[in-house]
């Protein structure tokens, strides 16, 4: 497969240098499909009109134990990977990123948008702490089309289906792969108006081990959420009887007393 190759050089070359489950999370609900061996995909609401109008998401990798790695996520001809929305995703254009290598917390309030930049990850959402061992995330593109990473930027999906493919990745020394106690990792935030979906081609590495390298499709996808509630109407978390009313149907109470009554 030409994207393992890629990616394969591309690792050696830094370190040289170097099943289906549906979920509601608050107002969203999402079917996520792909689980194995402990590793399955989750979406998590971050931010309600952050930016006016538009949810944040992000996108975890969630494992089973503290030491399992994300080490790439990546997609080709043969293992297609995408992040899609129904409208367009939010770039902020003046320090936002394809990753967040480069994104300053500190400036979060002088900028606030800068916060709910749609970015890609593992593991981090600003800057790296060098001094904790995490490293920066890299990007592989295919050089034969117009990039994911320049289309992303302009606020369209990310597409990586061709024979070369691309992705973005990690070392295997990096820290900010690790899923820690919280038993998950960071792969993407994603900021917009629209319903969110996504397949995900991704490496890990179960108790952190190379040697029982995991690569598997992971999706998700936004679904209609179930009914938790209904009022007294039958409507589905409705207001109930609207005030003045004596019932469902608008009817008022007469000067006798009685509900849509004659007088």
């Amino acid at each position: 497969m030409m994207l393992t190759r890629l990616y394969t050089l591309c690792l050696f070359t830094a370190t040289l240098l170097m099943s289906t489950t549906a979920y509601a999370q608050d107002d969203a609900c999402f079917l996520t499909s792909g689980d194995t061996a402990g590793f399955h995909l989750s979406v998590e609401t971050y931010a309600n009109d952050g930016i006016p109008g538009m949810t944040t998401y992000r996108v975890y990798m969630n494992t089973s134990l503290a030491t399992d790695f994300v080490s790439a996520v990546i997609g080709d001809a043969a293992t297609p990977a995408f992040l899609r929305s129904t409208t367009s995703f939010y770039q902020e254009g003046s320090f936002g990123g394809t990753t967040p290598n480069g994104i300053n917390s500190s400036l979060f309030s002088l900028f606030p948008d800068l916060a709910y930049d749609s970015w890609v990850t593992i593991g981090i959402d600003s800057q790296t702490d060098l001094a904790a061992g995490q490293t920066d995330v890299a990007t592989l593109v295919d050089p034969n089309i117009s990039s994911w990473v320049t289309s992303f930027a302009d606020g369209e999906d990310i597409e990586m289906n061709t024979s070369v493919g691309g992705g973005w990745y990690i070392l295997p020394t990096s820290a900010n792969g690790i899923a820690g106690s919280e038993l998950k990792v960071l792969i993407a935030q994603l900021t917009t108006d629209g319903d969110i979906s996504g397949q995900l081609h991704i490496q890990t590495f179960p108790n952190g081990s190379q040697v029982d390298k995991i690569d598997h499709s992971y999706s998700f996808s936004t679904v209609t959420c179930p009914c938790t509630t209904l009022d007294v109407c039958g409507v589905c978390d409705g207001p109930g009887i609207p005030e003045g009313d004596c019932d469902c149907d608008g009817n008022v109470l007469d000067e006798c007393g009685t509900c849509g009554g004659a007088g």
